[in-house]
């Protein structure tokens, strides 16, 4: 089953990707030849008004082939539908929509996922300190109290589990930060909002954390704060090292379920503006050279991730699987859509930086410069695709 949920995460952002790409160029009455999910060798196709609806045997791509001039193999067409005939800003358009198609997709399973689990709002839940190590340490002997007077072995068992994620919490703090609280330190308290890291904005609690995995070396941190009454101040904290990374001493508030329609789309809006703006960080970091190889992960990486999580989540519930395949797909095809954007021949963005030239010289490009780009950049995508490939079996498989 979980080899069905994988194929169908991938089958999933492909066939809206490409719907994007369909959808707009029959739009702009653009003559669309084919429109493939997949790869290799043909299994099963149709054809409805002159388009070709095509399953191939590999599952992790697929494509829109629209009519363009010089198709010696469609010459029987008419060429005033093809591609290249239609305005700049439809040809544009039609380019642009599969990567938009992607954001509409993670947007709207957002939507359902938040619905479920709710949203991490920047918001500080508790700000690690003497008095929140007492309170855990209170709270365990209540859990121990009721452990003994529990009348069943199962309310035993779990009162018992309580106090000691109680008991181990309150030791971690304890250990980690030997009385030394950045945060407390800093004027944070429970209740405040983060607004900003360093220059950048910050929506969602998780933020914080991708931001201290990232830059999380020990240097000063500045935070741009807002109180619960609205008043915004500026504070510097001092991480502390601990042996899990450095922190600064504080949790979230925990998720929230919207409240309202339009709390829910925000709220997936911030979802979807996460995953995109931790696409562009992990970016940074390859090429920055911050990670290493091992650190990057291709399809049969994220398929073996993926088999893990769904194996977990079909422990809880059906509905925490679905989820789960949800986020997946959440999370895959923001990171498709901000790929495809980047100007790399071969790429929706660089088709896109063409037409960028061509709207602004009012000159197209010559169509043998364009294509030899275009090949040249393929072949480079599809070297270091192999790469990551080739990484991904090593890590997998040995």
């Amino acid at each position: 089953m979980n080899i069905i949920l994988i194929i169908l995460v991938f089958g999933v952002i492909i066939f809206f990707h490409e719907l994007g790409h369909f959808v707009v160029a029959k739009m702009n009455h653009i003559d669309v030849i084919e429109f493939s999910m997949g790869f290799g060798p043909k299994l099963f196709s149709f054809t409805k008004k002159e388009t070709q609806y095509t399953l191939r045997l590999i599952p992790l791509g697929g494509y829109c082939m629209m009519l363009h001039d010089g198709d010696e193999e469609h010459s029987d067409r008419d060429l005033e539908n093809s591609f290249d005939k239609k305005s700049v800003w439809a040809r544009m358009a039609t380019i642009l929509a599969g990567p938009a198609m992607n954001f509409v997709i993670a947007f709207l399973f957002s939507m359902v996922i938040i619905h479920f689990c709710g949203s991490d709002p920047a918001v500080i839940g508790t700000v690690y300190n003497d008095a929140v190590i007492a309170e855990y340490e209170t709270k365990a002997e209540e859990a121990e109290k009721k452990a003994l007077e529990a009348a069943t072995e199962e309310e035993k068992k779990q009162y018992e589990e309580e106090a000691q994620g109680y008991r181990e919490a309150a030791q971690e703090i304890r250990e980690y930060f030997a009385g030394v609280y950045p945060a407390e330190a800093a004027g944070i308290s429970e209740g405040d909002i983060v607004k900003k890291i360093e220059n950048s904005n910050v929506k969602n609690f998780r933020e914080l954390q991708i931001y201290l995995q990232i830059y999380g070396d020990g240097s000063p941190i500045n935070f741009t704060m807002e109180r619960p009454d609205g008043t915004e101040y500026k504070t510097t904290v001092y991480p502390k090292e601990t042996p899990n990374g450095y922190k600064v001493g504080i949790i979230s508030v925990g998720y929230e379920l919207p409240e309202s329609f339009g709390e829910l789309c925000q709220y997936a809006a911030r979802e979807t503006r996460y995953w995109v703006k931790a696409t562009f960080l992990s970016l940074k970091l390859i090429v920055t050279r911050q990670v290493s190889s091992e650190d990057v992960s291709g399809p049969i990486g994220v398929a073996k991730s993926m088999n893990t999580t769904f194996n977990e989540a079909a422990k809880s519930s059906m509905l925490d699987l679905l989820l789960n395949w949800l986020n997946y797909i959440v999370l895959l095809s923001a990171n498709l859509g901000v790929m495809n954007l980047l100007p790399i021949p071969g790429l929706d963005g660089g088709r896109f930086l063409f037409l960028l030239i061509e709207l602004v010289t009012r000159k197209k490009v010559p169509q043998e410069k364009e294509n030899l780009v275009t090949l040249i950049g393929f072949i480079l995508v599809m070297a270091l695709m192999v790469v990551i490939l080739f990484n991904d079996i090593k890590n997998v498989f040995f």
